[in-house]
């Protein structure tokens, strides 16, 4: 999917957009959740200078990265564990991320990993769901934080 989104944002006319509608309707067919486009709509803004829209995000770049396989593909190096504390937060409903499957290697990674799943949330749960990401979010960071090597 997230190939599928790149390219949709490869292949927009910007040039064309006269308001945020005509993105959101050039990628529904592509993005048909209105909640994920809406997220993916988050990064185009208009240009100060050309007053012309513009992706935030680098499009092209990671278009190239993801058609060269240069995104994908690559495994974790095998280096000496993060020490210190980390905190992943997961939505409930994402497919994205299986914790059964992840939880190891991000223990192997990550000795001192937080593990916390927001249950009525996607795979962008401080988007779809900003309170209760930030509810788990603010105290770990208000506890952990100072801990940080």
């Amino acid at each position: 999917m997230h190939t599928a989104i790149i390219e949709a944002m490869a292949v927009m006319d910007l040039s064309a957009l006269t308001s945020p509608a005509d993105a959101r309707a050039a990628l529904k067919e592509v993005i048909p959740n209105a909640e994920t486009r809406e997220f993916v709509l988050t990064n185009l803004v208009v240009d100060p200078a050309t007053k012309k829209y513009k992706w935030k995000v680098n499009v092209a770049a990671i278009h190239r990265g993801l058609t060269s396989g240069g995104l994908t593909g690559f495994s974790a190096p095998s280096a000496t564990p993060f020490a210190g504390p980390c905190l992943w937060i997961k939505g409930g409903k994402s497919k994205y991320i299986d914790p059964l499957a992840h939880s190891e290697v991000m223990h192997t990674h990550f000795p001192l990993c937080e593990m916390h799943t927001i249950d009525n949330s996607g795979h962008w749960p401080h988007h779809e769901t900003p309170q209760a990401f930030l509810d788990i979010l603010n105290p770990w960071f208000a506890t952990k934080a100072r801990k940080l090597p």
